[in-house]
């Protein structure tokens, strides 16, 4: 399941006035946490048969993963793909490596239509390892 994660930084000079908003900060985020924990109660995160998805979905590679959930903005699916290794006929390889994609993609549904909404893309190109393991 993905999950995001915040860093920041504190000045040690700011330290009082930081202290002090970070008391309120900890009330703010416990009421988001309650928040938080009532929309997950109301949200139904579904694995679904990549078998039979939508018309509209298209990727590269193998799905890894298919998640379905039906939130304020809709039906939604996300899928992970991922190309495993091969020869992209796109990329110079200089150094006779081999290359290797992972996806992302996001779907609005409808009438069992799916619209992609967005893409998350990494990759690895001309890569001169014997051989790339994946997970």
């Amino acid at each position: 399941m993905p999950f995001l994660v915040f860093l920041s930084c504190v000045n040690p000079e700011n330290k009082q006035s930081s202290d002090s908003k970070q008391t309120d900060s900890k009330k703010d985020s416990n009421s988001l946490a309650g928040n938080e924990d009532k929309q997950k109660a109301e949200i139904q995160i579904l694995e679904i048969d990549v078998n039979n998805l939508p018309k509209g979905i298209k990727y590269n590679g193998k799905i890894k993963s298919a998640l379905r959930w039906i939130d304020k903005e809709g039906d939604n699916i996300v899928i992970t793909t991922e190309t495993g290794q091969y020869k992209n006929p796109k990329v110079k390889h200089v150094m006779d490596g081999y290359d290797s994609e992972l996806f992302g993609h996001h779907y609005k549904v409808s009438n069992d239509q799916a619209v992609k909404s967005w893409t998350v893309h990494d990759y690895i190109y001309d890569c001169i390892l014997e051989e790339m393991y994946f997970l």
